[in-house]
């Protein structure tokens, strides 16, 4: 059996500390973003999409970008997502 090494994806993906407290999302084949918390937007255009989580911000750069559905208990975006960057 090979030896396995942990590791801190958080860490390794560079994620801000405490962002992901009590919030989830999800990538499905970069076409739909389904994020479960309250959360702001704060931009919304074609090609960039941008929400506020607490004090951390998500954008979403892409294509055709979209909200799908938008309430209390989250939001799910599409389009041809490109990038997401954590702020």
């Amino acid at each position: 059996m090979k030896d396995r090494k942990k590791i801190n994806v958080a860490k390794e993906l560079e994620i801000p500390q405490g962002i992901a407290k009590g919030y989830f999302m999800e990538i499905h084949s970069g076409k739909e973003v389904v994020l479960n918390g309250q959360c702001d937007v704060l931009v919304l255009e074609d090609s960039v999409l941008k929400i506020k989580i607490d004090e951390h911000g998500i954008t979403f750069h892409g294509r055709g970008l979209c909200i799908d559905l938008y309430n209390a208990d989250g939001i799910i975006i599409s389009g041809d997502i490109c990038t997401v960057e954590l702020d």
